[in-house]
């Protein structure tokens, strides 16, 4: 038996990445779960100002909640589409697609179409505003990440 020492060194394998399922669910807006939140606390809460708790002189109320959800969601989804050299224009589009179904429902809201009366409120017209807001910056964002990406590219 040779020793081990004496053995051709065999090729050095390298496994490929692991591949991640690419799942659809990945890929939702986070503002579906503030619509989802909004809902909810619409249907199941007699009065939206009422407050959950109160701190000293601050109350939070389930508006506050909603907005405050919201605001978040909106922020880290805008961390999505940030990523220099990745073009992230389908996730802009995403978000772009469920701020139209948020105006939509505004819409039929404002309407009077009874089934849609929970979103002709302040509140949900706060959270059309927080959703548009985060689908210009997150084209912006998007498109100056790329063109950084391009022109560092172009110059090297």
């Amino acid at each position: 038996m040779a020793p081990a020492s004496d053995a051709a060194p065999r090729a050095a394998t390298v496994a490929p990445p692991p591949r991640r399922p690419h799942h659809m669910l990945l890929r939702v807006p986070l503002l579906v779960i503030a619509l989802v939140l909004y809902v909810c606390i619409e249907l199941w809460v007699p009065n939206v100002r009422d407050p959950i708790f109160n701190v000293g002189d601050y109350t939070l109320t389930w508006v506050e909640l909603i907005y405050l959800v919201a605001f978040f969601l909106a922020m880290f989804e805008l961390l999505r589409v940030s990523q220099p050299g990745i073009d992230n224009t389908v996730e802009a589009l995403l978000m772009l697609g469920v701020s139209g179904i948020i105006l939509v429902l505004f819409v039929l809201g404002v309407a009077g179409l009874p089934a849609c009366r929970i979103f002709n409120r302040m509140e949900f017209l706060m959270l059309l505003l927080i959703s548009a807001a985060q689908v210009i910056l997150a084209f912006l964002i998007n498109a100056r990440t790329l063109k950084r990406t391009v022109d560092y590219t172009a110059s090297s």
